[in-house]
């Protein structure tokens, strides 16, 4: 008996280790690409007058990979807060969203670690590595605490190589994931609804498809506040 508990131990730590939530362990790897260049013909510009430093080929690559890597990180540590207002054409009301992040810490806060680089023929590709904090890890709980239910979004934007292209397919994969929940729990299209987001920790799903950025999010739904039309 005494040399079995050895291995029943053993198998506790695995079971516990491959059973957890990937959301409540403290380590975030994720995997993050971006192009060496903007694209020209999207940005007003020719090859020849391009903004593209000879002396520094990857700098508008390295400079997107840590924008997108902060970007990302805020998402899943701090989240984002809305404001959306579905379209109504019975009512004549024009689809609205509004999606803040909670916080935006520079890339420079976070003790971010990138690893196996890959020089691909369009772009780089990397690893993305973090460990979450204490203070992170007791906010994380919090998402926990409320069951917060998991939803699903896709997102586009026109594709231009440039951060902000990039944000806006995710804002709209967001804003999508809230509608759909929505559309699933509410009889009637409410007026507005606003609450916050998580985005979870995989890696963001991120491809070029028709000249456009297409994101696959995942997300912890948080719902503040839903406003019913009153009358018709």
């Amino acid at each position: 008996m005494e040399k079995r508990l050895p291995l029943i131990f053993v198998f506790l730590l695995v079971a516990t280790f491959l059973f957890a939530d990937p959301e409540d362990i403290t380590f975030i790897r994720i995997r993050l690409w971006a192009p060496y260049d903007e694209v020209p013909s999207l940005n007003g510009s020719s090859t020849e007058n391009q903004n593209y430093n000879d002396n520094e080929p990857l700098k508008h690559a390295s400079d997107l990979l840590k924008e997108t890597g902060a970007f990302a990180i805020n998402a899943m540590v701090y989240g984002w807060n809305f404001s959306i207002t579905p379209k109504d054409n019975a009512r004549g009301v024009q689809e609205y969203a509004e999606i803040t992040p909670q916080k935006e810490a520079d890339v420079n806060t976070f003790d971010i670690k990138w690893s196996n680089t890959v020089f691909e023929q369009d772009r780089i590709t990397c690893w993305l590595e973090f460990e979450r904090t204490p203070i992170m890890m007791h906010s994380k709980s919090w998402w926990n605490t409320v069951s917060c239910p998991r939803i699903h979004g896709t997102g586009e934007s026109v594709y231009t190589g440039k951060f902000d292209s990039l944000k806006a397919a995710f804002f709209d994969a967001a804003k999508n994931a809230v509608l759909e929940y929505v559309k699933k729990t509410e009889k009637n299209k409410p007026k507005e609804i606003t609450g916050s987001l998580l985005l979870k920790t995989d890696t963001p799903g991120l491809r070029i498809d028709s000249g456009k950025y297409i994101a696959d999010l995942d997300f912890f739904l948080h719902v503040d506040k839903i406003v019913r039309y009153s009358q018709w």
